[in-house]
């Protein structure tokens, strides 16, 4: 039964690891419009605001897939 549940936690912080580089892009992105650094009528906003969501969910799925590697013999 501990086995199981350690293996249960191992697996929700290995998940939790690897949306963290994605959950950091959106709060970055929520961070910048609530201290008003970005406007709307910033220039480059729209591909700015998809750069780094590509770039949190890239690090994401990385850390994911290095996480999967190291699982494999």
């Amino acid at each position: 039964m501990a086995t199981g549940i350690s293996a249960l936690l191992n697996r929700f912080a290995r998940i939790t690891l690897a949306l963290s580089p994605w959950a950091l892009s959106l709060y970055l992105q929520y961070w910048l419009e609530y201290a008003g650094i970005w406007t709307v009528d910033m220039p480059f906003r729209a591909l700015l605001s998809a750069a780094i969501i590509a770039t949190g969910m890239l690090l994401s799925f990385w850390v994911y897939t290095r996480f999967v590697a190291s699982r494999r013999p």
